[in-house]
């Protein structure tokens, strides 16, 4: 028996760590690391030779939604959704041909425009999540839920701003 054959493990042999499980399941397989997309077929160690990420073989659902996607998406989506109200208002009050003056001499003007610059930049936000979902459902559940709790933290402040100056306009 050669060296060589002394470090590979006997065909009939059940593999015993969880490296040798994922090396055995990509020698024939072209699966990309779920990181970078570098491509695992013939793997040598349990970790990506591009990005230097260790990976681990599991099971998983199919194209699975998190609750922390979900949310993060909802956060980013919905003040898109609720500035598009908030820009005819802007064009109600101060009219069409109103210049960025106009609009920022009173103070109600300036939530209002903050709130509609805000909800425009939801919607590349929007984009982006939609665009990079599987990498975000890739990343660790600690950054899915910072992002998610960042985003939902900031839309629901938006949100309370718009309520309290819609309270303050009616009264």
């Amino acid at each position: 028996m050669s060296d060589a054959d002394a470090h590979t493990p006997p065909t009939n042999q059940p593999l015993t760590s969880d490296g040798e499980l994922l090396i055995a399941y990509l020698s024939q397989r072209d699966v990309p690391c779920p990181a970078c997309g570098y491509n695992l077929r013939q793997l040598q160690r349990p970790s990506c030779p591009e990005c230097g990420r260790d990976l681990l073989l599991s099971v998983g659902v199919v194209g699975g939604l998190s609750n922390a996607w979900i949310t993060a998406l909802i956060s980013a989506l919905a003040p898109a959704a609720i500035g598009l109200p908030f820009l005819i208002g802007l064009v109600i009050v101060f009219g069409y041909g109103a210049t960025l003056s106009d609009i920022t001499d009173e103070p109600e003007g300036v939530i209002v425009l903050l709130l509609v610059l805000y909800s425009a930049l939801c919607i590349p936000i929007t984009i982006m999540l939609l665009a990079m979902r599987k990498r975000f459902l890739a990343a660790g559940l600690p950054f899915q839920r910072a992002v998610a709790t960042t985003l939902a933290v900031i839309a629901s402040f938006a949100s309370l701003v718009a309520f309290i100056m819609l309270v303050s306009a009616l009264a």
